[in-house]
């Protein structure tokens, strides 16, 4: 460059400017249960194709870290990334960031994510452009109180808050325990009479909602219909439930929270429920306020708090007759109506899961990619990881989450039970001797010498968070509450080891071995058999080893007495236009894992016509679901052999009759179990029995409903006409059809009869040929035959008046 008078001018070099996508925050930092965001900006614009008005560039987050438990995750969506619109490349976009925690009281970390975009088609110098690293930093909550604490309901039932405020419920009825204020999360209990129609209550249900899917167990009705243990709803897949051994059930919420169920005798069970930091100041329900004030416990259900001076106390230093303490105003509050109840036919389909409470990650080293690029996430609705839970079984969703659906279940009432109901069944539980403490102001000293008995007992009570006079005193009250019965004093006793086990797997200190030695936590497993192994068993490395003929996790099971069945979940209907109809779940109790069960299925087809003929008698394994559901898979098609044989009329509905057996020998009675299709079947209830018919309107073809004017897929001048036949595919009369098919109407041979035609023709030609050579070769007076010899010596005019005859 030349300066005016046109001397060379100096050179400068201009301020430097960064062209790409700028990362504004190198370092996200954020707290235990919250949030952080990413922010960036484009510092030029997306060029596009000039046919494209907008072009997007996508900019993924992928997460670093080895960990595969644990990560940062984008926060409120379904997918790792964002998108960087063309038209509003200059404006500042954020990336919310969350992290899938660590279980346990303390969790601080540090991750280190990339964002890269995704293999853009309108201009490649975008396309897989990585960024700088983000480090994520989380630290450790303000409130640590938190995960010290639990809600419980023990016994007849002694209720804890989450901060730790007793008192008793004598009520009878549904109630909620635990609601979360924002998220659609509730844990409801069922409460009765622990005996007869009076006197103490017990828990005997527990049910549990997060989202569209809800669990129930219920132990509280006798007889075949009402017990049971299973997902009663399936819709959003956010509630996790797993087992721990027969009679301890764990459900996990999303945000952590774990609901335990200890389940004793044959109709009562422990509840305790241990919050997550995304509970704090957001709880309501019998459970209180998790806010570390016991005085804003007792908040009513409208919203306003009980007045009564009991209720305004400061936690800690509880007597015993805070204890005996019935606020019933309090407690009569949250109790809930049957349209309200998950234990009733509760309908949660308008609860379902917000989508901005999901999380998803992207890890880097085992991302796979598409083909734009980007990375498939895992995304789910937790944020705690669940692999602290690897020793638990999952409880499958299928079976009874899905027979629920039955759109038959309002017809029941109707239904004749043609099952042959069998006497009384024999108790499988090993009968404990109970007796009777004759001086009852001993209690509490009577209480405290029999708990700490148990070894396990014992250490946990040097455990921190577990307090072993709470459970001492609840024992001392239900011998007051049961005139000195000593039968509910191992309830408590277990109830605290099993919060002592709970506190075991969140506190790390509790976890670190010294010199060799084992661990407190170890020490204490290895002691702690479920129920102590009912006094009949040994317990060894926290395993129960139980002698012959005597089963179940804590040997509390004569195995010599089959399992009771109350029959089949959803009534024995399964709708397949609904439901994949793969499993039959059979319900009854005492249901465990030390036995094998067998599934005699007995299939029968039941015809069009209404008929019925057999197709066969398959048995198999049954999959143990809880320790009330037992799950037959039902036989496929291809393994029956019907015996329909040359009949007219096709299978229509295929039923079952399902029996079960512990031992492969002696099985219970049957049970029926019906697969239809409600899409083109009618159900009803005749003389009470099920009959199917066709819904108006559907033809039945191939073992398959289908539509009138529904063409058939192999001619498709064929249709579904139920009024002409509805068995068969009907030919339909548009035009295109009536052309094809008008030449073979005024034609009556195929395509056979014109090639034997043309035979004929030929034969009757080559005759005629024949014939006229004959009869010329005759007029020749030198020669016999028509022929000649190209080898005979002829003169020239023979050959042309040879070939005059021949050509």
């Amino acid at each position: 460059m030349l300066n005016n008078d046109g001397s060379i001018a100096q050179s400068r070099i201009s301020s430097e400017k960064f062209l790409g996508i700028k990362v504004l925050t190198p370092v996200v930092t954020f707290r235990r249960g919250e949030e952080g965001k990413i922010k960036i900006q484009l510092t030029v614009p997306i060029g596009c194709l000039q046919m494209v008005g907008q072009c997007d560039v996508i900019l993924a987050m992928m997460d670093q870290s080895e960990d595969q438990c644990t990560g940062a995750a984008v926060s409120g969506q379904r997918d790792c990334g964002i998108a960087l619109k063309s038209r509003e490349w200059s404006r500042i976009y954020e990336i919310p960031v969350g992290a899938i925690e660590e279980e346990g009281h303390k969790y601080s970390a540090t991750y280190e994510v990339v964002l890269r975009t995704d293999a853009h088609f309108h201009q490649p110098i975008w396309g897989l452009y990585e960024l700088p690293p983000v480090k994520i930093v989380i630290e450790e909550g303000s409130d640590k109180e938190w995960s010290k604490k639990y809600c419980r309901a023990v016994n007849d039932p002694h209720l804890l808050t989450f901060d730790q405020r007793p008192y008793d419920v004598h009520l009878a009825g549904d109630f909620i325990m635990y609601q979360h204020k924002t998220a659609p999360i509730q844990v409801q209990a069922r409460f009765k009479p622990c005996s007869g129609n009076s006197g103490p209550h017990c828990t005997c249900g527990v049910a549990v909602q997060v989202g569209r899917d809800v669990f129930v167990i219920d132990r509280c009705q006798s007889g075949r219909k009402r017990r049971r243990m299973l997902y009663t709803s399936c819709m959003d897949g956010t509630l996790e439930v797993r087992k721990r051994h027969d009679y301890l059930y764990n459900l996990y919420t999303p945000y952590g929270t774990r609901i335990q169920v200890n389940l004793r005798g044959k109709t009562y069970m422990n509840l305790q429920i241990y919050p997550s930091i995304r509970d704090v100041g957001h709880t309501r329900g019998l459970c209180g306020t998790l806010s570390n004030e016991c005085a804003d416990d007792f908040l009513l259900r409208n919203g306003s708090y009980l007045n009564q001076s009991e209720a305004n106390k400061t936690c800690g230093n509880f007597k015993w007759s805070d204890y005996r303490w019935k606020p019933d105003t309090f407690s009569r509050s949250w109790m809930v109506a049957a349209n309200e109840s998950l234990f009733e036919d509760y309908d949660p389909s308008n609860a379902k899961w917000p989508s901005e409470r999901y999380l998803c990650v992207c890890k880097k080293n085992v991302i796979k990619m598409r083909i734009d690029g980007r990375g498939t996430p895992d995304c789910s609705s937790s944020v705690v990881s669940n692999c602290s839970r690897r020793r638990e079984k999952v409880v499958a969703v299928g079976g009874g989450c899905e027979v629920k659906r039955s759109s038959s279940k309002f017809l029941y009432g109707d239904l004749v039970d043609r099952r042959v109901k069998r006497s009384e069944t024999t108790d499988r539980k090993i009968k404990m001797e109970t007796a009777r403490l004759t001086s009852i102001g001993n209690a509490t000293s009577f209480c405290r010498e029999q708990m700490f008995k148990s070894g396990a007992f014992d250490l946990c009570a040097d455990v921190p968070n577990v307090e072993s006079e709470d459970a001492v005193e609840t024992c001392a009250l239900d011998i007051e509450l049961t005139n000195g019965s000593l039968e509910w004093v191992d309830n408590p006793k277990e109830a605290l080891i099993d919060r002592c086990m709970s506190e075991l797997r969140v506190n790390t200190t509790l976890n670190t071995h010294d010199n060799n030695t084992e661990s407190i936590a170890d020490q204490i497993r290895n002691i702690a058999c479920p129920n102590n192994c009912s006094n009949v068993g040994t317990c060894v490395n926290g395993t129960c080893s139980c002698p012959p003929l005597i089963g179940a996790s804590d040997c509390s099971l004569n195995v010599t007495i089959p399992p009771e069945i109350y029959g089949i979940e959803g009534d024995g209907f399964c709708d397949v236009s609904q439901m994949s109809c793969d499993q039959i779940l059979i319900a009854g109790d005492d249901f465990t894992e030390t036995e094998t069960y067998h599934c005699k299925v007995d299939v029968t087809h039941v015809l069009f016509d209404g008929t019925t003929s057999s197709a066969g008698v398959v048995r198999t394994n049954g999959d143990m679901e809880t320790l009330m559901s037992i799950s037959c898979p039902v036989p496929a098609k291809k393994m029956l052999t019907s015996r329909i044989g040359l009949r007219m009329s096709p299978p229509f509905v295929r039923t079952f009759n399902v029996s079960l057996s512990s031992d492969g020998d002696s099985f219970s009675e049957s049970f029926e179990f019906f697969q239809y299709n409600a899409t083109y079947q009618e159900l009803q209830i005749i003389n009470g029995r099920p009959v199917f018919t066709l819904k108006i309107g559907f033809c039945y073809i191939d073992e398959q409903g289908v539509p009138d004017g529904w063409r058939s897929a192999s001619d498709n001048c064929k249709a579904c006409n139920s009024s002409l036949n509805p068995l068969e595919w009907s030919p339909i009369t548009a035009i295109e059809c009536e052309v094809l098919r008008e030449p073979v109407s005024q034609s009556n041979f195929d395509t056979s009869q014109l090639y034997w035609l043309l035979a004929v023709t030929l034969v009757i030609a080559l005759i005629v040929i024949l014939v006229v050579c004959q009869q010329r070769f005759r007029r020749m007076s030198n020669s016999k035959k028509c022929s000649y010899d190209v080898a005979s010596e002829t003169s020239d005019k023979d050959i042309e008046l040879q070939n005059e005859i021949l050509f």
